[in-house]
This record gives C-alpha cells, sequence and structure tokens, in this order.
C-alpha cells in the first residue's frame, strides 16, 4: 500500500511540477534541474502535502507550510541522478526532507531525510 501512496505522491507532485517549472525559453526535451529549481520544486510539493494526506505516513501538513518561504529550503544533498531537499517551517520547528530526481520529479517526503533504496554513494 505504500508503495502504491508514493506513487499517487510522485503523480501528483510530478504533474504539479513539471508544470510550474515549464516556461517558453526552453526546449521540452529532458534536462537535468538546477539546485535552485530542486530547492522550489520541494518547496511546491510542501505545499501541495497542506491539502491532502497522501500516505506518506505524516498525514496533511498543517497550513503553516503554505508560509514557508524559499529561503528556508537547503540542499542537503545532490549527485547526478537525485536531491535531498530540506524545507523547514520555523513555526511548527519542523524539517521535510524532499526527494526529487535529478530532472524535478518528486518521489518521497518525510521528517528523517532518509530514503530506501538509494545509492549512498555521491
Amino acid at each position: 500500500m505504500k508503495t502504491l501512496s508514493s506513487i499517487l505522491l510522485l503523480i501528483c507532485i510530478g504533474f504539479s511540477s513539471s508544470f510550474a517549472l515549464a516556461h517558453s525559453d526552453h526546449d521540452h526535451g529532458a534536462r537535468p534541474i538546477s539546485a535552485t529549481e530542486a530547492k522550489s520544486v520541494a518547496l511546491d510539493a510542501s505545499k501541495i502535502l497542506t491539502k491532502s494526506d497522501k500516505g506518506l505516513g505524516f498525514g496533511k501538513l498543517p497550513e503553516s507550510w503554505n508560509k514557508v518561504p524559499l529561503s528556508q529550503t537547503k540542499i542537503e544533498k545532490q549527485t547526478s541522478d537525485y536531491f535531498i531537499v530540506a524545507v523547514t517551517n520555523e513555526e511548527e520547528k519542523k524539517t521535510l526532507y524532499i526527494l526529487i530526481s535529478a530532472y524535478g520529479e518528486a518521489y518521497d517526503a518525510n521528517f528523517t531525510g532518509k530514503f530506501e533504496g538509494l545509492n549512498s554513494d555521491k
């Protein structure tokens, strides 16, 4: 069931992220995103998680996550395959870690920063 929930999160956030990154100054071929774009995707994903419980084990995030500024995001880890972005909500005193592919798709989120199945090498 968790796998199904993760797939649904990927679809929901992936579509949102793709639309957020779509603009007319580039072709529509796949390209790796920048660290700045990864932080923006993570912030968008945290806002999506305030709308409903995506089955990730922490439920629906409080509305205060909608007020978190981009300045409260940072890249925890970056490889050629993925980013782990930390989104810190000062009001909640919590940090949400979001796993994002190198191409801008949000795959998973948690409050530990540990994602099962990731290669630990940089």
